[in-house]
């Protein structure tokens, strides 16, 4: 099977969990190549075996660079003969369910973990899904997609590194995982708030956070430096600090015990057996261990969901009177389980199985009054979610 894989650009989790997949197909004796709106150095050096095509990223604002690049893409299609196309970002996917409807190469499309836009999923309705957690098969269903055309895979974590294991015998260091945006900005400012009321001088702990600002002018970047130089102040001594983007989280990640974050930021060093708490939009952390792992997968250990509550737990650490034992015990035991959920190593089958699938439910047929029907769906949605995501403000700019 040949199987071209669209990726936006190489930023963040989606990508690289979508790489994973492309990888396992390959391993696989399956034919693969790439389409990359930007990164393709990136995308390169990852996979040097990979042939990468590059075609400019869609972009909803602009409507007739759209219209010019979903006939960019026909060609590539027309002219890479792929049995179907695997697409892994909403803004990429629901213009391709308009390539694919021309050219008649069926669709799958990977729901990243996020929370589903349903504006996005009207507009995909037809193709198949693959979803990172079960609360993506759920927001599916409830918005009427097909049953037989959504498939669980979370498998997508590769592990290429080691950590060197719980230590507190210089204080706890802990590392704060993962991109600083919308979603992840007000938790991180709440836990630098509890920090600010739970530590004391004399606590040994070090605090890193890690991750690209993904806001305009760098206003997030403002934001903490202003709350870590406060507490800095507070305690005598450099006890946080934020490092901003790292280009190589594996050797960053041996120097710490602790990590906070969510997604796949935060599987991928608890697979190795290091303690981790999952944090919330609000700031919640819940610590990862057998007891809570089921709910946590539910959410793709994004921190949404009525999760437990270990806050008061994680204070415990920071100041150093927690039961550390008990805590390196239970990470190490749960380890295996998110090793069954998450490693890509078990997802080809289940990906073949996605595949076939699509495959098979696809008679090849171009629908092109179809696809302008749904092309003109897709623009419908979406101005009628910004307007009213903007009191139609936005749309009064054109």
């Amino acid at each position: 099977m040949k199987i071209l894989y669209d990726f936006q650009d190489m930023s963040g989790g989606a990508p690289r969990s979508h790489l994973e997949h492309l990888k396992a197909m390959y391993n696989s004796g399956h034919e693969v190549v790439a389409v990359i709106g930007k990164d393709s150095q990136q995308l390169s050096h990852l996979a040097p075996y990979l042939r990468i095509l590059n075609v400019p990223p869609f972009d909803f604002k602009n409507i007739f660079k759209n219209l010019w690049l979903v006939m960019t893409w026909v060609r590539v299609v027309r002219l890479e003969k792929p049995d179907l196309i695997h697409s892994c970002r909403p803004s990429h996917y629901s213009f391709l369910a308009v390539v694919s409807d021309i050219t008649g190469i069926p669709l799958v499309f990977s729901q990243a973990g996020g929370k589903v836009e349903p504006h996005i999923i009207k507009v995909v309705k037809g193709k198949v899904a693959i979803c990172y957690s079960k609360e993506n098969v759920c927001d599916m269903l409830d918005l009427g997609f097909d049953p037989k055309s959504i498939f669980l895979v979370s498998n997508r974590i590769k592990l290429n590194y080691r950590g060197k294991g719980y230590s507190s015998i210089t204080g706890d260091k802990i590392l704060v995982l993962g991109n600083i945006k919308r979603q992840t900005i007000g938790g991180i400012v709440s836990l630098l708030q509890r920090i600010s009321d739970a530590a004391n001088k004399g606590d040994r702990f070090y605090l890193c956070i890690a991750g690209a600002d993904k806001s305009e002018d760098e206003e997030y970047s403002k934001i903490l430096n202003s709350y870590i130089f406060d507490i800095n102040n507070k305690l005598g001594r450099k006890s946080i600090e934020y490092r901003g983007w790292v280009n190589d989280f594996s050797n960053l990640t041996e120097e710490f015990s602790i990590f906070v974050g969510k997604g796949r930021s935060i599987i991928e060093p608890c697979m190795l057996g290091n303690v981790g708490y999952v944090i919330s939009e609000k700031g919640r952390l819940t610590r990862i261990r057998e007891e809570t792992v089921e709910d946590l997968y539910h959410y793709n250990f994004s921190g949404r969901g009525n999760l437990q509550d270990d806050s008061a737990e994680f204070d415990s650490l920071i100041k150093g009177i927690c039961n550390h034992r008990e805590i390196i015990k239970d990470a190490k035991n749960v380890r295996l389980t998110l090793s069954r959920l998450y490693n890509s190593e078990y997802s080809a089958c289940k990906l073949e199985k996605v595949y076939r699938h699509a495959f098979n439910e696809n008679d090849g047929k171009s629908r092109k009054a179809k696809a302008f029907l749904r092309l003109l769906n897709l623009y419908f949605q979406f101005f009628k979610f910004r307007g009213k995501s903007h009191s139609f403000g936005w749309l009064r700019r054109f």
